[in-house]
């Protein structure tokens, strides 16, 4: 500042508005020279503070290309590939050091930096490439969306491998889904053949045929109760109480998309799919079923009665009848059949006899007119019953043989006693 030059305060009084001022000094005047009021001494203001920039965020160290590149590395080194925070963190934490330090110091990324882009530890060794067990971990949608899509379509054993479970896990999660393997998509031609009384080989006519849409499983093949309209060997005017509600609601569904402008025949999974042969002809059936020879149903007990030309053993067995249906078929070379000429057939299980069986049931065609119906299941005296002896004095350099010997059919099989 200049020397000789004198600095004076000047300040505004509020009441009278005269201005006074502070005379030979520099401090701020105190009372109005007009009013003799008090003035108010007016604050410096604040020093002005040096500007300060922001800092720039850091850019992160473990970005996801990095974390699966620290994954693979760490089950590269290590072989194995832990799935909690825990484990991860006692096997990659720094030794003799707080905290895992900078990123850039450190071999493998922290429990935060994976699950920064990963939900769990299973999907981040998943997506490094890492096969890892699943055996505790909980299905999610897209697991129950695969198995819902893929039951009956894919065999379990696929299903498991897909979803890296085991077989035993898959077949619980459709128990508890509620998923049954030969219902999912509709019902099996076995199933249409117990409960319609019409024979495989006929509903596989419709199919080549193409008059019947059908769905091709893993192990069966699944048709809609709705399509077996078409089959004229139902009798529709009576049809069984399981395939009529069946179809009934199966025609409610398409109608009700009918009505709302869709066409129900987009989200159908069965498809007709007929077989082109050129040398073969679909006629229609001129012959008409006549009336049954017995009043015998599926799930009766009958007795062959009458012998039957090239089943001779079947005389005077007892059984139970799965099928009774009507045979097209003209074939002279068919062992159940007397004649060529339409007839009555029934599929009846017997109790197998004789050591060549493979199993302890056995299944026989026969001519519906063979059969007279008995009141209920044989007793155990009634059944074919073998007897067995050994006997006493074997010849020399012989091993006693057993005997055995049907009571029904008077056969006589000589095996070697163990």
């Amino acid at each position: 500042m200049p020397t000789g030059r004198v600095v004076r305060r000047i300040a505004g009084c509020a009441t009278c508005g005269a201005l006074t001022h502070s005379g030979a000094t520099a401090a701020w005047p105190r009372v109005c020279r007009g009013c003799g009021r008090q003035l108010a001494t007016p604050q410096p203001p604040p020093a002005a503070l040096p500007r300060v920039r922001p800092n720039a965020p850091r850019r992160t160290w473990w970005t996801r290309e990095r974390v699966l590149a620290g994954l693979r590395r760490f089950h590269a080194e290590h072989g194995v590939a832990p799935t909690s925070t825990e484990e991860w963190h006692r096997l990659t934490a720094r030794r003799g050091a707080r905290g895992g330090g900078p990123g850039a110091r450190r071999p493998y990324p922290s429990f935060y930096g994976v699950l920064r882009y990963f939900p769990t530890f299973r999907q981040a060794w998943s997506a490094a490439g890492v096969l890892i067990d699943r055996a505790m971990e909980s299905w999610t949608e897209l697991d129950d969306w695969y198995v819902r899509q893929g039951t009956g379509l894919i065999p379990r054993r696929e299903l498991a491998r897909d979803l890296q479970r085991s077989p035993d896990a898959v077949h619980r999660r459709l128990y508890d889904l509620g998923l049954h393997s030969y219902q999912r998509w509709g019902w099996t031609l076995h199933r249409v053949e117990s409960v319609a009384q019409v024979p495989r080989h006929v509903l596989q006519t419709y199919l080549e045929r193409g008059d019947l849409p059908y769905l091709r499983g893993s192990k069966v093949i699944f048709v809609n109760p709705a399509d077996l309209i078409v089959v004229r060997e139902i009798d529709w005017d009576r049809p069984p109480a399981e395939l009529a509600e069946a179809a009934r609601q199966g025609w409610r569904a398409r109608l009700v998309k009918v009505l709302a402008g869709l066409d129900w025949r987009a989200e159908q999974p069965h498809r007709a799919q007929p077989i082109h042969r050129t040398d073969r002809r679909w006629g229609p059936r001129l012959v008409r079923p006549g009336a049954r020879p017995v009043e015998i149903a599926a799930g009766d007990w009958v007795r062959v009665a009458a012998p039957v030309a090239s089943r001779p053993h079947c005389l005077g067995r007892a059984g139970l009848v799965h099928l009774v249906y009507f045979s097209f078929n003209r074939d002279r070379k068919n062992p159940a059949r007397a004649t060529g000429e339409p007839q009555w057939m029934a599929r009846v299980e017997f109790k197998s006899q004789g050591p060549r069986s493979r199993g302890p049931r056995v299944t026989y065609t026969l001519p519906l007119a063979s059969l007279e119906p008995i009141a209920s299941a044989p007793s155990s005296e009634e059944t074919e019953e073998e007897t067995e002896w050994k006997c006493c004095a074997p010849s020399p350099g012989e091993r006693g043989v057993r005997h055995t010997a049907s009571r029904r059919s008077g056969r006589l099989f000589v095996v070697p006693a163990g």
